[in-house]
């Protein structure tokens, strides 16, 4: 059923009514918020170092140089779409850094090549297929890169050359290209350039570390299929030079433990793996990043890691034989680890938490002072009134403890807070305490409880864990929403009755699996490029990352799995959804397609029920664009105010 289609830019609106005009006011503060990325180091030609940094001035990340502590930000970018990743070339004389850029969404990611001196810009990759792990080599006259243009679905590895000018797009020579089978990204390389330390990513529950020379492969780190072990989340190679031709890189992997952690290991590109050893054998958390630099004066490794600790991240840092951990850095997010490579580096970060969208820190080694070099601004609020989340356990429904964070208005409510259950997608991801102007904005104007679970499945609490919800028994994380509702009854200051979910990619699946299996206790149900039938959904996935996806929910070749994929889908049980829902979908969705959210929006409307439904022509998985996001977040508050909570003054 149909009431109303309107246009508005690159946006198709269906049944979604005008909103209140007060509304959109008080959300355009939480709205105009504008993160930083650290990106990358780099030189100007007098040695003088700066950092590039992704950030927003109109519509989408862009480029910036920020050349001192909380100095001015030169823009180096100017395209319509997002920029997803920056790097410097090493060579300060060259002026040029790397991006990966792609088209509406489609993550159809391409190499381009820019300079800080000019507007000149040319694409390097071929203009087909998905590019990643791009890297240059410390002669800064090559690109490498892995690509799926050959065929769509394996990724090869690219070397290019690339001259400091060169005429026209696709215009750099290729050195080599390396015929991949399967998914392959590039890790580091090694400090004569000799070397490309790989990851061979099997599924998100096994991977294995390889070296490329030339184009001589070595497997260095592998499990097995009755054992699979994670490597390479994190590698960089050790700056140190060896006379015996052998290397050393740092890495980490779940082998022998529930959790990732950092090894240490020496190999030859002929003989293989020489050493290896664990540095973190007492941690009981993951390590998820990793950088390396060298103490020139004691000829030392300079071993940076993130650790983390139960959502929130902590940094360590190791010289020799000794080992800093820092308290000093905001509660929250810390990622994006890169030296400065110095006499005494210095040590780049992005740090994001509950109070700060996200801002560029650099550590020098030498003094061990961390320093702020940018300061992100956040729409004009005070950020002392954000929430910080409390981390609660959830007993589901075989004891087993459901991790959660949740952000509770500080005013008092009586009858107890609505509630809103945000459910993360991956599902390999993780709830975190990070900056979300969505959960600050339902806690001060809708004055909800937002309650943020980590359901069986997500990272961040051991392998075992990750592994609960895989195949068979994937309805055991719907099952864990179902004890987040028991533990809301529980609470006095939270009101049971009123009580919606929200969530994105694998988390729109699960509103639409909670609003069928729990239809009766929640309100309305909200969800953003979810998926609603796996078999379809697994046919219609891009060709590179459907083996990927079927190492989690199974192989829809199989008969008896697909009979049970379909059994589950949201699709096959649609006639049981019988309350309000909103969906949104990007027309250039890669992972999932525009057909997933099309066919479940059909069956809702076809049993008698209203859906609000948003398609962006501009985007693919998520939108990424200001404009669309804007609308998207004033359609989801306008939803829950007409469906979840009563009496917000307009």
């Amino acid at each position: 059923m149909v009431t109303s289609t309107r246009e508005v830019g690159s946006l198709v609106i269906e049944n979604v009514p005008p909103f209140s005009e007060s509304l959109v006011m008080r959300l355009d503060q939480y709205q105009n918020h504008r993160a930083c990325v650290f990106a990358s180091w780099g030189r100007h030609e007098n040695g003088e170092p700066f950092i590039l940094i992704r950030t927003r001035f109109s519509e989408t990340m862009q480029v910036h140089r920020v050349d001192r502590p909380l100095g001015m930000r030169y823009q180096h970018t100017f395209c319509r779409e997002p920029v997803a990743f920056a790097q410097m070339n090493p060579i300060p004389e060259r002026n040029q850094f790397a991006i990966l850029k792609d088209y509406g969404g489609s993550e159809l990611y391409q190499v381009y090549v820019f300079t800080t001196k000019s507007a000149f810009r040319r694409r390097v990759s071929t203009g087909k297929g998905r590019q990643g792990g791009v890297r240059w080599s410390h002669s800064g006259d090559k690109l490498i890169y892995s690509s799926t243009a050959r065929n769509g679905r394996d990724w090869d590895i690219v070397v290019q050359k690339i001259p400091v000018m060169f005429e026209e797009d696709g215009g750099a020579e290729l050195v080599r290209k390396v015929e991949m089978k399967g998914m392959w990204m590039p890790l580091s390389i090694s400090y004569d350039d000799e070397i490309i330390l790989l990851c061979k990513i099997i599924s998100s529950k096994q991977s294995e570390i390889w070296s490329l020379q030339g184009e001589e492969l070595t497997k260095l780190k592998a499990g097995t299929d009755e054992e699979p072990m994670v490597y390479g989340r994190s590698a960089q190679f050790s700056y140190q030079q060896r006379d015996d031709g052998s290397y050393v890189a740092y890495y980490t992997t779940d082998q022998g433990s529930e959790f990732q952690r950092l090894y240490r290991m020496r190999f030859h590109p002929k003989n293989g793996l020489i050493e290896d050893s664990c540095l973190t054998n007492s941690l009981e958390w993951d390590v998820e990043e990793v950088a390396v630099s060298l103490m020139k004066k004691t000829n030392e490794d300079v071993v940076a890691y993130v650790v983390n600790e139960d959502g929130a991240s902590s940094l360590h840092l190791q010289i020799g034989e000794s080992e800093t951990k820092f308290s000093n850095l905001p509660i929250g997010q810390i990622y994006g680890l890169q030296f400065l490579h110095d006499d005494e580096p210095k040590l780049a970060l992005t740090v994001n938490g509950p109070h700060t969208p996200g801002d560029a820190y650099v550590l020098d080694i030498g003094t061990m002072s961390m320093e702020r070099w940018t300061e992100s601004e956040v729409g004009g609020l005070n950020p002392s009134t954000f929430v910080i989340p409390e981390r609660v356990r959830v007993k589901s429904f075989d004891e087993l403890e459901v991790p959660a964070f949740v952000y509770k208005p500080k005013k008092k409510c009586d009858g107890g807070f609505p509630v809103v259950i945000h459910i993360h997608g991956g599902p390999e991801s993780q709830s975190v305490p990070s900056f979300s102007p969505t959960s600050q904005a339902m806690v001060e104007l809708l004055g909800c409880c937002v309650i943020d679970p980590n359901v069986r499945g997500s990272v961040g609490y051991g392998k075992t864990y990750i592994k609960l919800d895989d195949g068979y028994k994937r309805e055991d994380s719907v099952k864990d929403i179902g004890a987040v509702l028991d533990w809301i009854k529980t609470q006095s200051d939270l009101n049971p009755e009123k009580v919606a979910v929200f969530g994105g990619s694998y988390g729109g699946y699960m509103v639409l699996a909670c609003m069928i299996r729990y239809g009766d206790r929640l309100m309305c149900g909200a969800e953003i490029v979810g998926i609603s039938n796996f078999v379809t959904f697994l046919e219609n996935t891009s060709d590179y990352r459907r083996d990927h996806r079927r190492g989690e929910y199974g192989d829809e070749r199989d008969a008896k799995m697909r009979e049970f994929l379909n059994k589950i889908s949201p699709l096959t049980n649609v006639n049981k959804i019988k309350k309000p829902m909103l969906i949104a979908q990007g027309r250039n969705d890669p992972r999932v397609p525009e057909s997933e959210s099309v066919q479940v929006r059909n069956a809702i409307r076809e049993n008698g029920l209203n859906v609000w439904y948003i398609l962006a022509k501009d985007e693919g998985h998520g939108f990424r664009k200001k404009q669309n996001r804007d609308f998207w977040n004033a359609a989801l508050f306008s939803f829950l105010q007409e469906h979840l909570v009563k009496g917000l003054e307009n």
